[in-house]
């Protein structure tokens, strides 16, 4: 069961001044893409924040860590803040960083399905409104405003949300994309239509 599941490991932060920060958290690869830093750098704040020492750490803190750590210059800085900022107050987004209404989280779940290794950026059990019992939700956080236009990101969704179907059989999985526009975009019967 997914409510057993240990934390993923931690990765390697490269130094700076908030190099200290940054180990403490979590650790980030040693050289990424600049076409990827700004992704994996919302990834991490997103995920720092919502780890167990996230709350304690300032926002402001964690986001300049993770500028420090993927080499963002200033417009990056300031759309990762933007990103950042939009999804934690968006009345859609924020309940899945919420750890007092979540009956289990995990940010970059490792999963198997067909072979394949996969991450998952967010998974998050909660009761849900109207559904009667707990409900799995697949999150995978994309920069683009509209991921769910593209059909490689919607057969990366599939995937997880296909890991997390065969661990937890039986129960409800839905899956969604935060964007960095602060949207939740449900793509549940997008992907369930997918072939295989």
């Amino acid at each position: 069961s997914l409510l057993r599941l240990p934390p993923a490991p931690p990765r390697q932060a490269r130094p700076g001044p908030d190099a200290e920060l940054a180990h403490s958290l979590g650790r980030g690869p040693e050289v990424v893409d600049d076409s990827a830093a700004l992704g994996e750098a919302l990834h991490r704040v997103l995920e720092w924040w919502s780890g167990p020492q996230g709350l304690r750490q300032p926002l402001e803190r964690l986001m300049a860590a993770a500028s420090q750590m993927y080499g963002l210059d200033a417009r990056r800085s300031e759309r990762l803040e933007r990103s950042v900022r939009a999804i934690l107050a968006s009345a859609d987004c924020a309940p899945f960083f919420e750890a007092a209404t979540l009956r289990w989280a995990g940010n970059e779940v490792p999963v198997s399905w067909q072979g394949q290794d996969m991450r998952i950026d967010r998974l998050v059990c909660r009761d849900e409104p109207g559904e009667g019992a707990a409900v799995w939700w697949v999150l995978d956080y994309k920069l683009n405003p509209a991921p769910h236009t593209q059909a490689e990101y919607l057969a990366q969704l599939r995937g997880y949300r296909a890991a997390v179907q065969a661990m937890q059989p039986g129960e409800p999985v839905r899956a969604a994309f935060i964007t960095g526009q602060g949207r939740l975009i449900e793509c549940t019967p997008l992907v369930a239509d997918l072939p295989a």
